[in-house]
């Protein structure tokens, strides 16, 4: 016979879950966004007041090409790998700089070059 499996080695799907706190204190009227693997598993992905799944979506997909490249890339270079819009990219860019998830390293031409923070 078979012995039992008691771990499995296939990687278990990812599960997004939303919190919204609402009172006084530090706490609340905010949003926390939690990736969990499992019952043991949980991280923290984004919280504050103004967080939506949508807009960490999209940052999360503008931010992804940039994690996997081993040199800075401009807006459009973004936009060609996400298939969003460059001037949205451009725009969504512009916020994440200032969140200090990436940085403005050097521009070629008038565009500026982007790496994550």
């Amino acid at each position: 016979p078979n012995p039992p499996i008691l771990q499995s080695s296939i990687p278990r799907p990812s599960r997004l879950i939303t919190l919204r706190t609402k009172g006084r204190g530090d706490f609340a009227n905010q949003t926390w966004l939690i990736d969990s693997r499992g019952v043991d598993d949980y991280q923290l992905i984004a919280h504050g007041p103004d967080i939506s799944m949508e807009s960490w979506s999209r940052d999360e997909a503008i931010l992804a090409p940039l994690r996997d490249s081993p040199t800075p890339m401009t807006a459009r270079q973004i936009a060609d790998v996400t298939g969003i819009h460059e001037k949205t990219v451009s725009n969504h860019m512009t916020g994440l700089v200032r969140a200090g998830k990436a940085v403005v390293v050097g521009k070629t031409g008038k565009a500026p070059l982007y790496v994550l923070n």
